[in-house]
């Protein structure tokens, strides 16, 4: 290894900035490694007379490659002014704008002692405010003791413990009161209420004010805050938003020290961000939980996919100006849009960032929803003249149930986004002329055979995972499916054809729902098995052993209530029943978790000779006729 150090002047790249370096570095099997001072800078003050130039200067030191000793960082946003005038036979421009400087000591690449954050607003090159100012104190990436953030009209106060967690009252100030506007309440990094004093009046909006039985470490950073956003939600009786400066301030100091990391680790692996560390609750996503996200996301995207193809069409769009009709139903598929779909994104970004394992699922849908409209049936608002009206567009025979609790509230609520987007869409549909209808009915019948394309792609994906009876129920899946394609293809009215071709796509998409169900039967059925096995103490043996109970409820529903459903599936199987058939297997799957916790003697009784299916799904307080769901 090469013991020279060499010097590099010269352009430079830093991720998506460009500039001038010079940088001391010595050479170690080809590889480069940086030892000693380093500088950069971009500027181009040619912008200035275009538009607007952003700064960056970069000073610091490298041993080994690992950022160490002092550092300074300066970030510029400039555009010239009116103002020029000539010095020492030099033109100068004045500038105005913003330019924050940071500087502190990295010790192996982690913030180590004091790290300052500051950000002038300049007008005419003086410096006029501050508008930002932040410092920390850190040890090995650690902060340490008391800190304090500021900005143009408050400033905040916290302190940590010597591990770096959250601790004590962390207070927000006003610059022209000595009265704190707003307080977070800190235990060993829980945070259990926040205080906001407003118009002299005090709020608390509890946060962890519950006994949490498991608890995750984790840093203050972005996924808190948003945890924190939204168990103020739900901890609250309130509807109102957390009005955090704290959230704000925090946030923007975040954004400092993520501007600066992002920067170092394009010059080496550092661990700069600060660890400021707090507690939250941790509630584990259990396998029921992640299937109601997955089915819940399919409704989602289809749903979303249906109101952004009706909002985009050119023929619906025209024909609203003279079809009042088609103008009030596309008002209500903007309003399921704006409300409903934006409100399920917003929740499925929740699950996709990991904060739903996070916080409690028992009322979610009630404290989160915060749109002034109830959420079903729709209310759809336009404006007639100078005034502004309202009407309800509602779906016939669907009732949603606004008790469910939990993620099966969330899971209604797409799947009923879904029902309500689909019914738009038929109604829709059938107003639309039918100049073009053989070049719609091309365009069907190619999503129909995408759809059954893909349904025998998911069908041999799941066969590879399943064998004996359940394969077999699949293979009648495809056959079914197949026999629906040719009886569709001997069709000669062409209206009829585009109306079955519609039907046909939904009910492969059913299908493929369906399929998915019938691979899990059989983990399923092992989990009520599992659920309805107790371990008793053997004091003879002084062992624990192993033993069924309610066996009557569990031999009925794996040896009756399984098989009846396999059955109607593999001999009885229609596209106006593969719902049914979907949402009486999803019905004996819940019932049979309540049925556990449930005093079931008189029941069990009654089924100890009952061998009929449809009588033992009225014992279990099932509609024998599934298919009525239709009706």
């Amino acid at each position: 290894m090469s013991q020279y150090n060499f010097r590099y002047n010269g352009s430079f790249s830093l991720g998506s900035n460009s500039g001038m370096a010079s940088y001391t570095f010595k050479m170690s099997d080809q590889d480069t490694i940086k030892n000693g001072a380093f500088e950069f800078i971009k500027s181009n003050p040619e912008n200035l007379f275009h538009k607007n130039d952003s700064y960056l200067s970069i000073k610091g030191d490298f041993i080994n490659n690992q950022p160490s000793n002092n550092w300074e960082f300066k970030f510029g946003e400039f555009e010239a002014t009116d103002s020029s005038y000539l010095a020492d036979y030099q033109y100068r421009v004045n500038i105005s704008g913003k330019q924050t400087h940071a500087n502190g000591r990295l010790k192996n690449g982690k913030a180590d002692g004091i790290w300052t954050h500051v950000t002038f607003k300049i007008e005419n090159s003086i410096v006029k405010d501050t508008v930002f100012k932040s410092s920390l104190s850190f040890k090995e990436g650690v902060p340490q003791q008391s800190f304090r953030i500021q900005n143009e009209n408050e400033f905040l106060a916290g302190r940590f413990l010597r591990k770096g967690l959250a601790h004590d009252r962390w207070e927000l100030y006003s610059t022209e009161s000595i009265e704190t506007t707003e307080a977070w309440e800190f235990s060993e990094g829980l945070l259990k209420s926040i205080s906001i004093n407003q118009y002299d009046s005090i709020q608390s909006f509890p946060i962890y004010n519950d006994q949490i039985e498991v608890s995750e470490i984790m840093n203050l950073d972005e996924k808190y805050l948003s945890i924190i956003h939204i168990q103020q939600r739900l901890s609250s009786t309130s509807r109102d938003t957390l009005p955090s400066g704290m959230l704000s301030m925090l946030k923007k100091n975040t954004g400092h020290y993520q501007k600066i990391e992002k920067l170092l680790q394009e010059l080496g692996e550092i661990d700069f961000m600060p660890k400021f560390k707090v507690k939250v609750a941790f509630y584990p996503l259990l396998e029921n939980e992640l299937a109601l996200l997955d089915s819940a996301a399919v409704y989602s995207q289809k749903a979303q996919s249906i109101s952004d193809k009706l909002l985009k069409s050119t023929q619906l769009n025209l024909l609203k100006f003279t079809d009042p009709e088609v103008f009030f139903k596309l008002k209500a598929v903007q309003a399921i849009k704006s409300n409903h779909l934006k409100f399920i994104g917003d929740f499925m970004q929740y699950y996709e960032k990991g904060l739903l394992e996070h916080i409690k699922r028992d009322s979610l849908l009630s404290k989160l929803w915060t749109y002034e409209s109830q959420i079903f049936p729709i209310e759809v608002k336009y404006e007639e003249g100078d005034s502004l009206k309202s009407s309800i567009f509602s779906v016939e025979n669907f009732t949603f149930y606004k008790d469910e609790i939990g993620l099966e509230a969330i899971y209604s609520l797409c799947e009923y986004t879904y029902l309500y987007t689909l019914s738009l869409k038929e109604k829709l549909e059938q107003k639309l002329k039918t100049k073009e209808l053989q070049n719609e009915l091309q365009d069907l019948e190619s999503g129909l055979i995408n759809e059954s394309n893909s349904l025998n792609k998911v069908i041999d994906s799941l066969q590879e995972k399943t064998s004996g009876n359940d394969s077999k129920l699949l293979t009648a899946i495809k056959s079914f499916s197949n026999e629906a394609l040719k009886n569709y293809s001997s069709i000669s009215d062409i209206v009829v054809k585009q109306e079955e071709a519609k039907n046909l796509k939904e009910c492969m998409i059913n299908l493929k729902m369906l399929a998915n169900r019938i691979s899990s039967l059989k983990s399923q059925q092992k989990e009520i098995e599992n659920l309805y096995i107790d371990e008793i103490w053997n004091p003879f043996t002084s062992t624990v052993m192993s033993e069924e109970v309610k066996s009557r409820i569990v031999e009925s529903y794996t040896k009756i209530l399984i098989p009846f459903i396999k059955d109607e599936i593999k001999n009885h199987l229609a596209c106006d029943n593969v719902v049914s058939l979907y949402r009486l297997e999803q019905k004996i799957y819940d019932r049979m978790l309540e049925l556990r916790e449930e005093d079931t003697e008189k029941l069990e009784r009654k089924l100890r000779k009952e061998k009929d299916p449809k009588s033992i799904l009225t014992l279990f307080e099932i509609d024998a006729n599934y298919k009525s769901e239709l009706e």
